[in-house]
């Protein structure tokens, strides 16, 4: 199967749990993680969703900015 690259846009708590979910079920690659809120932009996805490992995708304001 043929991995889906995705942009999870919105880290509420709805934005968080699908984040969490994508990771578990896998086949899906987090290329992005965008949210409005200026005390997100630059941390980890992965830390923010309280995941085990970070994901090496940092939150910014907008998917032009990666």
């Amino acid at each position: 199967m043929k991995t889906l690259r995705v942009i999870q846009c919105g880290l509420g708590p709805i934005g968080l749990m699908t984040t969490r979910e994508m990771v578990r079920k896998g086949g899906l690659e987090i290329v992005a993680a965008i949210d409005v809120s200026p005390a997100l932009i630059g941390r980890d996805l992965g830390e923010l969703a309280g995941l085990k490992e970070p994901l090496g995708v940092k939150v910014s304001r907008d998917v032009e900015a990666e």
